[in-house]
């Protein structure tokens, strides 16, 4: 990379072409050392509707009670999608925390397997209230009361009288342990979405930068400013959930601290890329990228 771009500026004046390489060569490797580094220890919130039948398969032998609510809540969410456009909103968020919930009940508690199977369609189905209030009944028609009670719990009203905080105090003061589960695995996909926006924005913005497509480019830094806002709650809340989360059996809390950590390091680095000077300069115009990553909507590597 380097003897292109000394190929690229061989006319220059010797010093100012050793001054330009310098000042921005080296910030533009070390961005993307810092992307590269990002991408592999991130967790792909990605859980494909057919790996939901895969875990009911290995895990509940193919069970036909939870079968039914996998189809079920891909009935009612196959067209929502992610806030990046594009993602499924059942592939990359319901089927996320119900997979990881699933895997820390196993690793953390030594339930009977009905417990078990309610906690999972619970959480595969915890936004169900939010998102469709008139059709809440069929959760407790469907799947029973336990599931239903569980949901119930996890449903934050829209009532601007009760914060988000004041709704994650709530679930930490239940006796029942399945919400309090539930709810910092809701948390922690939702910042590791964020990570994966913010993640492939970054390298879409640095293309479309460095192709000289200002269009693009324009839009990248109208998504950043957009969903920024979000973002920043998210990190802000990690106070409140590490009220439930200390008290839980395994490393939930430390996993959760860990993955917003990297949320906030991707977004500062993000912020650097959209404000920094030396994506001003036509210097890079002429520099092209490495093939670092996959296509943008595969760009988060994979990982449980």
């Amino acid at each position: 990379m380097l003897t292109q771009i000394f190929k690229n500026y061989a006319s220059l004046p010797f010093s100012m072409g050793v001054r330009i390489l310098e000042r921005t060569s080296g910030t533009l490797e070390r961005m993307l050392f810092e992307l590269k580094g990002l991408s592999r220890g991130f967790r792909n919130p990605n859980v494909p509707f057919e790996d939901l039948l895969k875990i009911n398969d290995f895990y509940f032998h193919s069970d036909a009670r939870v079968e039914k609510a996998i189809y079920f809540v891909r009935g009612f969410y196959e067209n929502k999608i992610r806030d990046d456009g594009k993602s499924s909103f059942i592939n990359q968020h319901l089927g996320d925390v119900a997979k990881n919930t699933l895997m820390y009940v196993l690793d953390n508690y030594d339930w009977d397997i009905e417990k078990i199977k309610n906690t999972f369609i619970a959480s595969l189905n915890h936004d169900f209230v939010e998102d469709f209030p008139k059709e809440a009944y069929l959760l407790k028609e469907k799947f029973g009361e336990d599931v239903y009670n569980i949901v119930l719990a996890l449903t934050i009203p829209h009532n601007k009288d009760i914060s988000k905080n004041q709704s994650i105090d709530k679930i930490n003061h239940l006796s029942d342990e399945r919400p309090k589960i539930i709810k910092p695995e809701d948390y922690d996909n939702n910042i590791r979405s964020s990570t994966n926006l913010l993640l492939t924005s970054a390298y879409n913005t640095i293309q479309s930068k460095l192709k000289r497509n200002k269009n693009a480019y324009d839009e990248c830094i109208k998504f950043y400013d957009k969903n920024r806002p979000k973002i920043i709650r998210y990190t802000n809340y990690l106070g409140n959930y590490s009220k439930i989360t200390k008290t839980l059996p395994g490393n939930l809390d430390r996993k959760i601290k860990k993955d917003v950590t990297i949320l906030k390091v991707c977004d500062n680095l993000l912020y650097k890329i959209l404000k920094g000077d030396y994506l001003r300069s036509s210097f890079l115009s002429k520099i092209k990228i490495p093939h670092l990553y996959p296509a943008s909507d595969k760009l988060a590597l994979k990982g449980r």
